[in-house]
C-alpha cells in the first residue's frame, strides 16, 4: 500500500506541474495576443466621428476602419469597397 500511496502522489504532483505550466503558457499568450488588439478606433458614435479606445466598443458602434487599420476579428461589415485582409499580423 505504501508504494501505492507515493505512486499517486506522484501522479497528482506531476499533473499539478503540468495543470500549472499550461495555465501560465495560455495566460502568457493572452497577454501577447492583447498587444495586437488596436489601442484605439473610428466609430460612429451618437452621430459624430470620434476616437475611442478599443475596450469601450459596445454593440451598436459603427466602426469606420481606414487603410493600416487593425481591427478586431468579431466585427461586422456593413459596407466594403476594395477590401482587402492581410490575416498575418
Amino acid at each position: 500500500m505504501p508504494r501505492l500511496a507515493a505512486a499517486i502522489a506522484v501522479v497528482v504532483l506531476i499533473n499539478g506541474v503540468f495543470a500549472f505550466l499550461q495555465k501560465w503558457r495560455a495566460d502568457r499568450a493572452a497577454r501577447s495576443l492583447q498587444g495586437l488588439l488596436p489601442a484605439t478606433a473610428t466609430a460612429l458614435r451618437d452621430g459624430r466621428r470620434t476616437q475611442v479606445p478599443s475596450t469601450t466598443l459596445v454593440l451598436g458602434d459603427l466602426v469606420l476602419p481606414e487603410a493600416g487599420d487593425r481591427v478586431s476579428a468579431d466585427l461586422r461589415l456593413v459596407t466594403a469597397i476594395a477590401l482587402a485582409v492581410d490575416k498575418s499580423c
